[in-house]
Formats: C-alpha cells, sequence, structure tokens
C-alpha cells in the first residue's frame, strides 16, 4: 500500500511540474495513471474501484441514499441548470446576484435566530478568513470551533459561513455524534437551505447552483473510477453540459485545472448526493 501511495505522491507532483506547459496530452497521460493507482490502491483494501471505496468506506453513503441521487440528479439538472452562454470556468452565481445587506460575519447569526443553540456557540468560535477554500474544525480539548472562510466575494464568503455555521450547529444538536461525512453534510445542508430561503428566493436559488459544480464533479469521477478507458475530454464536457452548460472551446481541458480532481478525489461526494437528496425530499413536502 505504502508502494502505492509513493507512486500518487510522484505522480502528482509531475502533474504540477507539467501543468503551467498545457501539454494536455502528457496531462491526460498522468492524469490517467492517477486515477488507475487509485484504483489500485482500492483493490488493495478489497474494492472494485477507488470510487466504490470513497463510497462506501470513506463517506459511508448508505446504498438507498445513493440509490436516490442516481434517480434524482437529473431533476436537479432540470431544475436549476442555468440557461447561459459557454464558460470558462466554474460559474459563480452568488457573485452575480446584488450584494446582501448582511454585514459579515457578525450579521450572520441573526440569520440563525431560529435555532436557541446559536447563543450557547458564538462564544466557542474564532474566525479566519483566507485561502481557497472554507472549513471548520472542533477541538474538543477545549470546547471550541474554528471557522476559515475563503477570501471571496462576499455573498459567497456569506454563504460559506452559514454553511460552516450549519456544520457547527448540526454538531452541537447531535453533542457530535454524527456517523459519516454524509450525514455531516445532509445536517449541514439541511439547515443552510432553510436559512439561504429565509433570506431571499434569489439568493436561495444562487446558493443551490453553487453547489452544481459538486455535480460535475461527482458524475465525472464515479464514471472514469469505474472505468478509465474513456475519451476524459468528451466526457467531462457531457458532464459539464449536463449541470452548467457548455464550456467554451478554448477550456475543455477544464478537469485537468481542478484542484479537487487531481489532489482531493471525490471530495465532493457527500455533498452531491446530500444537496440532491434534500432538495428531492423538499420539494415532496
Amino acid at each position: 500500500m505504502n508502494n502505492i501511495l509513493n507512486k500518487i505522491g510522484k505522480i502528482v507532483k509531475e502533474f504540477y511540474s507539467e501543468l503551467p506547459k498545457n501539454n494536455y496530452y502528457a496531462l491526460t497521460g498522468l492524469y490517467l495513471d492517477l486515477i488507475r493507482e487509485r484504483n489500485s490502491l482500492a483493490v488493495s483494501n478489497g474494492y472494485e474501484n477507488y470510487f466504490e471505496m470513497q463510497l462506501k468506506k470513506i463517506h459511508k453513503i448508505p446504498e438507498k441514499a445513493w440509490g436516490e441521487y442516481k434517480s434524482c440528479s437529473h431533476k436537479m439538472a432540470d431544475k436549476y441548470k442555468p440557461n447561459a452562454v459557454s464558460h470558462d470556468k466554474y460559474p459563480s452565481f452568488l457573485n452575480k446576484i446584488e450584494n446582501l445587506k448582511i454585514k459579515f460575519p457578525g450579521d450572520v447569526f441573526t440569520l440563525f435566530n431560529a435555532f436557541p443553540e446559536i447563543e450557547n456557540i458564538k462564544n466557542k468560535i474564532e474566525y479566519g478568513v483566507g485561502g481557497n477554500s472554507s472549513k471548520f474544525k472542533y477541538d474538543s480539548n477545549l470546547d471550541k470551533y474554528s471557522i476559515t472562510i475563503a477570501d471571496t466575494n462576499e455573498n459567497q464568503k456569506i454563504a460559506m459561513l452559514i454553511h460552516e455555521l450549519s456544520h457547527v450547529l448540526d454538531q452541537e444538536q447531535k453533542d457530535h455524534k454524527i456517523p459519516s461525512i454524509y450525514e455531516s453534510e445532509m445536517g449541514a445542508h439541511q439547515i443552510e437551505f432553510d436559512i439561504a430561503k429565509s433570506v431571499s428566493n434569489e439568493f436561495y436559488l444562487a446558493d443551490i447552483r453553487e453547489y452544481l459544480s459538486c455535480l460535475v464533479r461527482t458524475d465525472f469521477e464515479e464514471s472514469i473510477y469505474t472505468n478509465p478507458n474513456q475519451d476524459l475530454v468528451k466526457l467531462f464536457a457531457e458532464k459539464q453540459k449536463r449541470y452548467l452548460g457548455d464550456l467554451s472551446k478554448d477550456t475543455t481541458h477544464l478537469f485537468l485545472h481542478d484542484e479537487k480532481l487531481i489532489q482531493k478525489p471525490l471530495s465532493d461526494l457527500s455533498v452531491a448526493v446530500a444537496v440532491v437528496n434534500i432538495l428531492e425530499k423538499n420539494n415532496e413536502k
């Protein structure tokens, strides 16, 4: 296993040394090498492929929940796919709406007034802004949370803080007894969408659409890890078109510039499944 992990590390290093050259033939070959080595890692752990290992061992998504996602993801594409011209990257929908009249970070707490636990959480949280991703962390020894929000536009920062606070609130409500990544995302996204809807319908719709890229990645990765012998450019374009619309002709290799696909494979899996299943259940009410 260590030998496979070392190989993966070397391939990633070589990939990023080649990326500035935009030699897409070489980069595609290296990406396929990554897929094959990760599949070998999964086989060594008793799984058919890397996708199955992530689904069952890492994210622990129940078979029923995965089946519901497979049945309903096309409905999300039909309902939320934007009517847009072609683009050269994943679009930001929150950046396209008018800036919210909500001050970051202080006013975001007022959106959670329906949850009495929020008063007990405020003094447990330390904030930071920086980098290109958002996350929360709980320190059980200090009973404190740290939240980092990506340095981006104001609407996205507010949405990201709502999401991370939803994770924190879910942790508090369940006394930190959340059994899986998938259950964590289910709990947080249900709270997040309730809060987003209370802000405005425009914000709620934009917030949902921000997660369409997670479906692109998840469907693309499921396909390539179960069958690496495909035309990756064509496959990614199909998934992109399904949820977000056409890519511009100059950026058909967007997937090779996606850090999540290269370094954090299937990191959006639980998010995609949770978002689709929550929205489907909400629509049934």
